[in-house]
């Protein structure tokens, strides 16, 4: 090496909790080789001011940056790489990630500050690149380099009068690529996502995911793995994301990380991508011995439609995958996280209701509704006229209608996933809304619809509502929605508060009814031997402690009865002790005889709605 080269690599994450691996898998890689010492990686968000970026890049003053592109930034980062020619002239730009490698003439002639596109894998092109920099004599301006004879590579030809693309050389073995993270960094990013890949490559062909075209799955070795696992472990981190396209697609490669993981006594939760369809009795073995918390799984049903599976190249077997999630869910050990897409071919807006009811029915922690997008390299994109798609041109490329789904079929669904992310994806309101949706007919679809229709109306839409507002606007639509049952859905709205919020002040709008039962709450709480039944070494202290680790609410309904099994919905007068102490609430029916001092309030149904309701 002629000198010591100095290099930057750039990421601006979606979030500050986000990381990124492929800017330190970059980084591990080059290091490797003797005389590249130094690589420094940044990163920023794409909220951040691109001047206050600017300034602290310059600060490094670099021979070579890389900048990381995806959908999410490759906006603001080709700002900022035009702002960093201006006040660095002399250092080389190397853009790379999926954003711009699979547009590589594209962004080379659209940006004359760029100098190269890495495309395909980047560690091999990069280090090439940087070894060619290292090379030239001190004062030697990096972009000025001959980059002819590095594959993976798209650059300038020597002269600027033209543009050489190189073809991507030989996948590199996995194991090839140091561990990631260093031991130094780890006070500032314990308490962050971090990003992990046991294996690269997906073994399915879908047409609308960039991973499609991968050509097999690399694995790394088992006790590899467990290194940088117990590496996770030793400095306590938040999360572990497995970006692994799917995990599960080789038993005796995810079996024993599972394993391990499971018996471990530690903080860190790791998150995997599932096929779920795939999952057999070892697999349930390990989860049903799993501590809670432990294992968050994310599933990509994406529709339940078989030609629109058969379409985008995917093989899902229903049956298996409803029942192996039920199963997890059943387990409840851990978080279950579910997608579908929007917009894909021979899928129509009736046709995307009923997989949605069929994924929600499955009660997972949180259903995505994601909305296709024709990302560059997928081959739907290149199929988008087959399928009359009309879809953004620029990032994120995300449709707007097709042959299958006109535009304002589209951005109903988009309202429909507001409103949906700020009840059921936000915790809130779940009881509630599968007793309306049981009064309107059992399509939770239908009453999402509905739903939509005046969270617009209401202006909602633009609004960015607090929980407090959300709880009023689902009261006044039950109000005008369902007239005859608003009394009993209120019931319900008051159970979903307490679940959510703790503390019924926080909603002050709802009849709670401390007032009316303040003498009986109060003779509970100074009994003692009734108390104890219900709360172990219970003793009174003060009423301050009283209101902030319970409360007691006397249902006009038996609503924790409907919640724990669906079916018809009792009335009555039915205390009910809710326990906030160690986090997640703790709901405990308190017997009649325990509670009410008139005998003739023991569950009379005197509300004078009826015996039963569905």
């Amino acid at each position: 090496m002629t000198h010591c080269l100095k290099t930057l690599l750039v990421a601006l994450n979606a979030k500050f909790i986000h990381t990124s691996l492929a800017l330190r898998s970059l980084r591990a890689y080059a290091e490797r080789e003797p005389g590249l010492p130094g690589i420094e990686v940044k990163e920023y968000t794409i909220n951040n001011d691109l001047l206050r970026i600017l300034a602290d890049i310059f600060a490094a003053r670099p021979d070579v940056i890389g900048f990381a592109c995806y959908i999410w930034n490759i906006t603001a980062t080709l700002s900022l790489a035009g702002l960093v020619r201006k006040v660095l002239p002399e250092t080389m730009i190397v853009l790379g990630g999926p954003e711009a490698g699979w547009d590589a003439e594209g962004i080379l002639a659209a940006n004359h500050f760029v100098d190269a596109v890495i495309t395909g894998e980047g560690e091999v092109p990069f280090l090439r690149v940087l070894m060619a920099a290292a090379a030239e004599e001190k004062g030697c301006s990096a972009r000025r380099l001959d980059l002819a004879g590095i594959p993976g590579v798209t650059c300038r030809e020597t002269g600027g009068k033209g543009l050489l693309r190189t073809p991507a050389g030989p996948e590199i073995p996995l194991a090839s690529i140091p561990f990631p993270y260093r031991r130094d960094e780890m006070d500032g990013l314990r308490d962050r996502i971090l990003y992990y890949e046991s294996s690269r490559g997906c073994p399915f062909g879908c047409s609308y995911c960039l991973s499609g075209g991968s050509q097999g799955v690399r694995f790394l070795e088992w006790e590899r793995i467990k290194s940088d696992l117990d590496f996770f472990l030793e400095h306590e981190v938040r999360q572990v994301k497995f970006v692994d396209r799917t995990f599960n697609c080789r038993k005796e490669h995810y079996l024993p990380i599972l394993q391990y993981l499971s018996q471990q006594n530690c903080r860190t939760n790791f998150h995997f991508e599932l096929c779920a369809d795939l999952l057999d009795e070892d697999f349930f073995a390990v989860i049903e011995a799993t501590p809670p918390g432990r294992f968050q799984f994310e599933i990509g049903v994406q529709s339940v439609h078989a030609p629109t599976l058969a379409a985008i190249g995917r093989h899902t077997r229903w049956p298996e995958l409803a029942g192996n999630v039920r199963r997890l869910q059943s387990a409840g050990r851990c978080h279950l996280h579910l997608d579908l897409i929007a917009g894909l071919p021979k899928e129509d807006f009736r046709q995307f209701g009923r997989s949605f009811d069929a994924v929600l029915d499955l009660r997972p922690d949180y259903l995505q509704i994601g909305f296709l997008k024709l990302l560059k390299g997928s081959k739907l994109r290149q199929q988008q006229h087959e399928f009359g798609y009309a879809a953004m041109d620029n990032p994120p490329y995300e449709v707007l209608a097709s042959a299958d789904m006109t535009y304002s079929q589209m951005r109903h669904l988009k309202i429909i996933e507001d409103v949906f992310n700020c009840t059921y994806n936000s915790g809130r309101l779940r009881t509630t809304l599968d007793f309306m949706a049981e009064l309107g007919g059992g399509s939770a679809f239908s009453l999402y619809c509905r739903l939509a229709e005046a969270w617009e109306r209401d202006g909602y839409w633009l609004a960015a509502p607090g929980a407090a507002s959300v709880y009023r606007f689902l009261a006044d639509f039950a109000a005008a929605a369902f007239p005859a049952h608003y009394p009993v859905l209120t019931e319900f709205i008051k159970y979903d508060v307490l679940l959510a919020e703790g503390n019924p002040s926080r909603v002050p709008f709802l009849p709670w009814s401390e007032g009316r039962w303040r003498d009986e709450i109060e003779t509970f709480w100074r009994t003692p031997a009734v108390v104890g039944k219900y709360l172990d070494q219970y003793r009174f202290t003060s009423w301050r402690d009283i209101r902030r680790h319970f409360h007691i609410e006397v249902f006009g309904a038996d609503v924790v009865g409907y919640q724990r099994q669906k079916g018809a919905v009792r009335y009555g007068d039915v205390p009910v002790l809710f326990s906030f102490a160690d986090g997640l609430p703790k709901v405990q029916l308190i017997e009649p005889a325990d509670f009410f001092t008139d005998a003739g309030k023991k569950q009379t149904g005197q509300t004078g709605w009826g015996e039963d309701e569905r």
